[in-house]
């Protein structure tokens, strides 16, 4: 099926009437919401005897390419979700777009959106890409939306680094779950230079889980304009933590073999109904939970439960924390 005349006639609510003495032309103008979702829409073909559109539906669709749509320049929001579209473009005459929903297609970048400075949202989340592909996004996009762009999200897209991100000033809520991100000092450093940014979501990115800790790492690079980070809130005592586990002198030791040895009991473990043995143990600094360890070397406690030694496959660690 395409999208002409005929069919955008279809598209418009049979609320809107016409006014008495109102020709075609005329009442065509006034249509400002055009309702083509769930059509088998393959083509964009003809919009143009609407050409006040400001919101066009156009989800769950077969559309595989945007073009067509510079007649109806007033578009403010545009739903394209669940279509097979490949590649974002055909755009650059909204020059009143506020949201684009692009969700469940199969783009592979963020691109060609320097002439839309006035969107407010990005939705690309969940694009059907294949095992070898990875989503990529255009720095000179980002650049263009730097003082705009609010919400960007890019859940599930097989995102690897948020690399040019950055130059986004303006973004408040950014969205980057499920995907294949892995170094935590680049996810740092693009962090580090949000200067609004609100809410942060990076659950689900297995490399970085992998990183004990990897959550407190990120709250010490974050700005004070972060008030969320994946989907938990960021109180004081949190960016307490992350100071305090910023200044930890912590490295990577070459892995060794060695027989666990017995722990010490103490006083002071007793007072917690722990018996220190060879097991996991959960850190605490200031009452929140840090890390994970698997502690099994030389551990010794002093009176206010600070504790040295060593931990896990060939760490090293010395400062005072508490151990439950």
């Amino acid at each position: 099926m395409l999208l002409d005349a005929e069919q955008v006639l279809e598209g418009i609510s049979r609320t809107i009437v016409k006014f008495p003495k109102e020709d075609q032309t005329q009442w065509l103008n006034r249509i400002t919401h055009l309702h083509c979702q769930d059509q088998g829409i393959k083509e964009i073909v003809d919009i143009s005897s609407c050409r006040n559109l400001t919101v066009i539906y156009l989800y769950n669709n077969k559309i595989a390419e945007i073009q067509n749509l510079e007649s109806a320049s007033c578009i403010q929001l545009l739903y394209l979700q669940n279509n097979k579209i490949t590649k974002i473009k055909g755009l650059d005459r909204l020059l009143s777009l506020k949201k684009l929903y692009l969700t469940r297609n199969r783009i592979k970048c963020l691109e060609n959106l320097e002439n839309n400075r006035k969107l407010e949202e990005i939705h690309l989340d969940s694009q059907k890409l294949h095992q070898n592909e990875t989503f990529t996004v255009s720095q000179k996009c980002c650049e263009a939306l730097g003082t705009s762009l609010k919400i960007l999200n890019l859940s599930n897209v097989r995102l690897a680094e948020l690399t040019g991100l950055e130059k986004i000033k303006s973004l408040e809520i950014l969205q980057c779950s499920s995907n294949l991100i892995y170094s935590i000092p680049n996810t740092c450093s693009v962090l580090q230079k949000f200067v609004n940014l609100k809410k942060i979501d990076l659950r689900n990115n297995p490399e970085l889980e992998r990183v004990p800790g990897y959550r407190t790492y990120l709250l010490s690079s974050i700005g004070l304009s972060v008030t969320q980070l994946n989907v938990k809130i960021v109180d004081e005592n949190s960016r307490i933590v992350a100071r305090q586990m910023s200044r930890l002198q912590i490295k990577r030791k070459p892995s060794q073999s060695s027989s666990v040895s017995k722990m010490e009991k103490s006083e002071a473990t007793e007072d917690f109904g722990q018996k220190l043995e060879a097991k996991n143990f959960t850190i605490y600094v200031f009452g929140q939970r840090c890390l994970d360890l698997n502690i099994y070397k030389d551990l010794t406690l002093d009176a206010s439960l600070g504790i040295s030694g060593r931990w896990g496959v060939g760490y090293e660690f010395d400062t005072p924390f508490l151990l439950f």
